[in-house]
Order: C-alpha cells, then structure tokens, then sequence
C-alpha cells in the first residue's frame, strides 16, 4: 500500500506536525521521538512501515485509531509511567507537562487526558 493511502501514517504525520508546532523542534526530531519515546519503536522509518503494513502493535494502533476509547484509556495508563520518564529526558521537551505533550500528540483535549490520568 502506498504510504499516502495509509490513514495510520496520515494520523502519525499529523502527530509529528502537531508536536513540531507546539515545541518549535524540527519536524524530523519529532518524528524520532513519536517514533522511538511514544511508540516503542526504533525509528520514524520502522513506525511508518509497520503502520504501512498493518503490523503495529495493538498499543500503537489503539493511540492512532482512538476507536475505542476503553482501550485507549487503558493504553494511555499502562504507558503514563514510561512517558513521564522519557518526555521529562528529551532536551527539547522538558520545559512541557507530559500531559501537554501526549494532548497534543493524541489530540485529545487536556482535560479528558486529565480524567484518564486520574483513574490511574
């Protein structure tokens, strides 16, 4: 499948955009770090072809697809921990609240992350 037919890598390519614009960080250092800090993965190339190829991991479509919002909130807790640690490491985003960052990626509003994050 051609990647511009692909709606995972529309959604991913979005992400990047969106974290890109709200840091001010360079378009491709934001795609590495969706890519390798928030999907696990070991390069913005991996992530692409995986979502290409239909075989993500089932967290990582969860995050993309937001379909079931169950899921999505399960996937969003068991990973809260994990983002805190590396989005508190990277140079670039260390002056933003993991919160703001993993709104912006999933495009989800602050405070509907906010009911998620308090069930934990």
């Amino acid at each position: 499948m051609p990647e511009e037919n692909s709606q995972s890598v529309k959604i991913l390519k979005k992400q990047a955009r969106r974290l890109a614009n709200l840091t001010g960080c360079k378009l491709n250092q934001a795609q590495r770090t969706i890519a390798i800090d928030f999907y696990n993965y070991k390069s913005w190339d991996l992530l692409k072809r995986a979502a290409d190829s239909g075989s993500l991991t089932e967290e990582s479509k969860q995050l993309i697809e937001l379909s079931n919002p169950v899921e999505v909130a399960i996937t969003i807790q068991s990973n809260w921990d994990r983002w805190n640690i590396t989005i508190s490491a990277i140079e670039y985003l260390k002056s933003f609240d993991t919160q703001t960052v993993v709104s912006t990626l999933l495009n989800i509003p602050e405070n509907d992350l906010k009911k998620i994050i308090d069930n934990l």
